[in-house]
């Protein structure tokens, strides 16, 4: 495969003003509309045979998942989908979400102001429009409140280009030949695809780079406002584009993105960084996105730029407005494209007497560069990643621009002592890929990659702005102090795969506030909540779904419907031997229950089972209701934030290093922990108590049990009656009430009620402890109170959010949970869970009392699947709906066999007339549902036309694609 190579521009070092010959680089294509929703997924088929060995291994797997359920997407073929690219093949609904995410790795993500698009690029060679189905306007009709496919730009010209090169070449990959800027030595990375992306406003326009220097313009299909997507290349580089920045603008609506800026009512202008020692500058000039476009060559394959906005002041044209990043130096434009500073990397520190200090770190190649715009002015930060073989640790230099100008922390540039090519101060982190702050009011965090799989956000605001009497009177005086323990770790964020890009945003409705979006090596783009209650929660994930998460939801659902059912069919029922026989099978399965023969006594056995118990809600409790887990936390990123830990080595030589992989173990087996205490462990865990509580009275008059509660309290104060012996059913040499059996009832009733509360906010997130945190436990739990015992008007409740938060991950098709109604839902099924077995249990002498109670608890079952359905898919919720009234039907008849003489065959008739009916009837409603089809806009790059000479248009020395109308 051809190997891209990383040089200097061909006139050598950089130049100053605009690159004159423009006609060359300008567009040289027409645009073209998008294809209508739902077409082109043989295109999409195809990415399978994306270049790179992880890229196919990565195709294999995500095509195994689609052909395991071949069969059952021809069955559904008619549920919804979208039309092939030769419109003889419907794909079916179930294809769309195991298919829809990336083949391989997301090398870049981006996002829109309102973070209601998010654009994804991939080694497959797309971009991946991903909106939110809530807040915009390609949103489903099935508000998931989640985040889904709605548009894909395949590059298949690049593709095929790639696999003739390779193909020519005889190899099987492409790659581009790189130097790693920690070593210092060439590695082969393949880099292919999609390298580079950026989305501008709230909803576009959108744009994407890739390794052999296309550049394509996206903007989507708004069909009920009449706006006709459109698409359209700009030829400008023929090397790999590695980064593409907004600089400001209105939106397509003509609305500002930034509140109270001057950029408001400016044109759109997009900043490419190129492999081949350019910046080029595409404009657009009009509301109907015409573009020009500059080039700023700068040496050396250009790594980053970055826009940098004088918020609140008018920008003039001799300001400085752009930042460009190479592995020799950062580079200070003008908005004409005038070079104003050339920047090295450099440590600055301060002596014991206050004196700046200035050296050069043994490695100083850049490989970071990130802005933080606010209203008085810009931080610019500009550092690499170290290398900590040779004891380099990364580091990261500071900038002050205010007012156009390279200045110190007080504004001023004529300082004795000043220059601009010296940092006011060196942060030094063992990260990479950094990205600032961007609520456009202050810069208070930074985010950085480490050890590939984690990210830390890490404190740059010394003391909040409210606490000062007077505000500073810029941002960078507001930076922590660079030593340790000031600048410490504030948030750290595990992935499941391999960290290959990440940018912030401001999120004002799902995060509400800062959030983090990253791109992962296994075709995943996680979003992250930055701020609040919520912070260190993932807020959405866009990738394609595996065939367990379709396959589990639906498997614990039949578990559920034979759990609950099997109720009916209890020892004390009477049920004819035609029926019990089967059912006692049912429920050994459903139950997971293995009958063991053990030779230990069963009094020990008892009491070793009730003790596991008793441990395991002790340890729930005090993880739960505890700071357990935050002190965990706080251990492990204090260790971080040691020195020792940031410069230091890897393995056996750093015992921080080591110590923080010991907390990190501890924290996943709470997690894990947590997980079973909340989910299976439930109903073992109610069902031993109730065995535990459950006694035989020998005495012939009725208990009296307000006695035997005030003797378990009160002890020999409050003698038990004479004539009461009671021993446990399950145990009979278990005396009940008396020394350890008395000792145990005070522990259950301390245990159990604080267990099931606590269990509520778990359970709501199927035991996910990333959901829930102490203040919003404790937070849940008053607000609850406030509600319902004082009738207080709260309007918010921390359990029901993460319940929603959980439940708005990711869109899970045709299982996806229904949002507003997780809550009531699972909290139902979680009292059902904990009362049907203790109801079983404690009446098994009373057979009349035992039926009717588990029936009431059916009912409300079946109520609360009606009035709030659980599903957002309308045919599920239906199917769902008729196995609650079949459960229902059961639980009747098993109140008939407890009315009727002992062999009635009544309960029988009508159980078969149940068991025939109410499923024709509610699959009858099901089919009848209307079906919510999945619109999916997509174009390719090779079916953009050629353009010819007479169509282009000239305009001020550069030029112009040709504009397009909706």
């Amino acid at each position: 495969m051809r190997d891209i190579e990383t040089g200097n521009s061909a006139d050598g070092n950089s130049r100053n003003g605009v690159e004159s010959n423009c006609e060359d680089a300008a567009s040289g294509h027409a645009a073209v509309p998008l294809l209508p929703g739902g077409a082109a997924w043989e295109n999409t088929r195809e990415l399978a045979e994306a270049e790179g060995a992880e890229a196919e291994r990565a195709s294999k797997r995500n095509h195994s998942r689609a052909s395991t359920v071949g069969h059952l997407v021809d069955a559904l073929r008619g549920y919804g989908g979208y039309l092939d690219g030769d419109a003889s093949r419907e794909v079916g609904y179930l294809e769309h979400f195991l298919c829809r995410g990336h083949v391989g790795k997301v090398q870049c993500v981006a996002a829109s102001e309102t973070v209601d698009y998010i654009v994804s690029g991939g080694e497959d060679y797309t971009m991946r429009v991903w909106a939110y189905d809530e807040s915009s306007a390609h949103g489903t009709i099935q508000k998931t409140r989640t985040f889904e496919l709605c548009a894909v730009l395949l590059h298949d010209d690049d593709r095929e280009k790639d696999r003739a090169a390779s193909e020519a070449a005889g190899t099987s990959g492409s790659g581009s030949c790189w130097s790693s800027c920690c070593g210092g030595d060439a590695v082969e990375e393949p880099v292919v695809g999609v390298t580079a992306v950026a989305c501008a406003g709230t909803r576009g326009p959108m744009l994407s780079g890739t390794s052999r220097g296309g550049l394509f313009v996206l903007m989507l299909d708004f069909a009920e406002e009449g706006k006709e997507g459109w698409i359209t290349r700009i030829d400008a580089h023929k090397m790999k584009i590695n980064d593409i920045c907004v600089e400001g603008g209105t939106d397509t609506n003509g609305q500002g993105v930034l509140d109270d800026a001057p950029l408001c009512g400016r044109p759109w202008c997009f900043g490419v960084a190129c492999e081949d020692g350019t910046v080029t500058l595409v404009k657009f000039v009009d509301d109907n996105f015409s573009m020009t476009q500059m080039k700023m060559p700068c040496g050396g394959s250009v790594l980053k730029v970055r826009f940098i906005a004088d918020i609140g002041h008018e920008r003039q044209p001799d300001w400085i407005t752009w930042a460009s990043c190479t592995a020799e130096a950062v580079y200070l434009w003008s908005g004409e494209g005038e070079l104003k500073h050339t920047l090295k990397n450099l440590w600055t520190t301060r002596n014991a007497n206050g004196e700046l200090v200035v050296e050069t770190p043994p490695e100083s190649p850049f490989t970071m560069l990130a802005v933080g715009n606010n209203p008085n002015g810009s931080l610019m930060f500009a550092g690499n990643a170290g290398n900590p073989d040779k004891q380099a640790p990364s580091s990261v230099s500071v900038w002050s621009i205010e007012h156009g100008r390279v200045c110190d922390g007080y504004g001023r540039t004529d300082a004795k002592g000043f220059s601009p090519e010296v940092p006011l101060l060196t942060y030094k982190h063992c990260g990479d890929r950094l990205d600032l702050d961007r609520s456009g009011y202050s810069t208070d965090f930074a985010v950085d990659v480490r050890s590939d799989y984690q990210v830390a956000m890490w404190n740059l605001q010394g003391v909040p702005p409210h606490r000062l009497a007077i505000s500073p009177r810029g941002p960078v005086n507001r930076l922590v102090c660079p030593r340790s323990g000031f600048d410490h770790i504030q948030l750290q964020l595990t992935h499941r795969s391999k960290v290959m890009h990440m940018c912030t945003a401001e999120d004002p409705d799902d995060a509400g506030g800062p959030c983090l979006i990253v791109g992962c090596e296994d075709g995943s783009a996680v979003a992250w909540d930055l701020e609040g209650v919520d912070q260190g929660e993932i807020s959405a994930e866009m990738r394609s779904l595996h065939a367990h998460e379709l396959m589990i939801p639906l498997a614990l659902w039949l578990l559920t419907f034979f759990q609950v059912v099997s109720f009916a069919f209890g020892p004390s029922i009477k049920w004819r031997k035609e029926v019990q026989k089967p059912m006692h099978i049912t429920q050994k399965l459903a139950f997971i229950e293995v009958d063991v023969v053990l030779t230990c006594p069963a009094t020990l056995l008892f009491w070793a089972e009730i003790a596991g118990c008793v441990v395991s809600m002790s340890l729930y409790l005090l993880f739960t209701i505890t700071p357990a887990q935050e002190l965990v936390n706080w251990v492990a990123r204090k260790l971080q934030s040691t020195n020792a830990f940031k410069v230091g080595k890897s393995g056996l030589h750093n015992p921080a290093v080591m110590i923080t992989s010991a907390m990190s173990l501890v924290q996943r087996a709470i997690h894990f922990f947590l997980l079973l205490s909340s989910t299976i462990f439930v109903v073992p865990i109610f069902k031993k108590c109730a065995m535990a509580l459950d006694c035989v009275h020998a005495g012939k008059s009725p208990p009296k049990y307000e006695f035997i509660l005030f003797h378990i309290f009160f002890g020999d104060n409050v003698p038990l009656p004479e004539e009461e012996a009671p021993f446990l059913q399950s145990v009979p040499a278990v005396k009940c009430f008396t020394g350890s059996h008395r000792r145990l009832c005070i522990a259950l009733f301390l245990l159990v009620p604080c267990y099931l509360i606590a269990l509520i906010p778990y359970a709501v997130v199927e035991g996910d402890s990333n959901y829930v945190s102490v203040a919003k436990l404790w937070g849940g739990l008053s607000q609850t109170i406030r509600k319902f015992m004082f009738m207080s008007n709260v309007s918010e409740n921390y359990w029901i959010e993460s319940a929603m938060r959980k439940a708005t991950v990711v869109n899970l098709g045709f299982v996806h949970p229904h949002p507003d109604n997780i809550f009531v839902t699972r909290v139902v099924e979680l009292f059902a869970k904990a009362a049907l077995p203790v109801i079983v249990i404690e009446t098994t002498s009373y057979a009349r009392l035992q039926m009717y109670m588990v029936t009431v608890v059916g009912f409300i079952m079946l109520v609360v699947t009606f009035a709030c359905p659980p599903k957002v898919d309308r045919k599920l919720c239906r199917i769902e709906q008729g196995l609650r009234v079949f459960t229902f039907c059961t639980m009747c008849c098993g109140c008939l066999t407890v009315e009727l003489e002992k062999d009635s065959v009544v309960p029988l008739i009508v159980l078969g007339v149940s068991a025939v009916i109410v499923p024709l009837f509610f699959l009858a409603l099901a089919v009848r549902e209307p079906v919510s089809p999945v619109n999916v806009q997509q174009c390719s790059t090779s079916s953009i036309p050629a353009k010819s000479a007479s169509e282009a248009v000239i305009i001020d020395g550069a030029q112009r694609s040709l504009r397009f109308k909706g």
